[in-house]
């Protein structure tokens, strides 16, 4: 009996609980914008939560071997249930293969992207579509 319960325990923390903790998600990168270096590169952020996150605090870092702060969300960013956020950087990310990773203002990893190269400016960016990454 007390391990049956351990076990129902251990499933509800599961779906309940983990889903919520990897709800915040880098979801689309251009790091090599059509207009080149007039262009913006972007990184959204997609809320996948069935409710709002503060993001306020949030930093973007970029890196080929080792991560570079390059943003900080400001103070009073709600990000509504299911919404985006788009942050516009000026040729920050390096061209030839970057990663990007999303801290909270606690400083903890929340998410990252594997190794991203874009040569050529394009209308094309990295997306994250089906549990893995894209270049469309």
């Amino acid at each position: 009996m007390v391990k049956a319960s351990i076990l129902l325990l251990s499933v509800f923390t599961l779906i309940i609980v983990l889903p919520n903790l990897l709800a915040l998600r880098i979801n689309e990168i251009d790091i090599n914008p059509a207009d080149g270096k007039s262009g913006k590169e972007y990184i959204e952020l997609y809320n996948d939560k069935s409710e709002e996150i503060d993001i306020s605090g949030f930093t973007i870092y970029d890196g080929l071997t080792s991560p570079k702060k390059r943003f900080t969300i400001v103070e009073g960013i709600l990000l509504d249930k299911h919404e985006y956020y788009v942050i516009e950087l000026s040729n920050a990310l390096n061209n030839n293969g970057d990663f990007v990773t999303l801290y909270d203002k606690d400083g903890k990893k929340v998410d990252e992207t594997e190794k991203m190269a874009e040569v050529k400016s394009s209308s094309s960016t990295w997306q994250y579509c089906n549990d893995g990454w894209e270049f469309l």
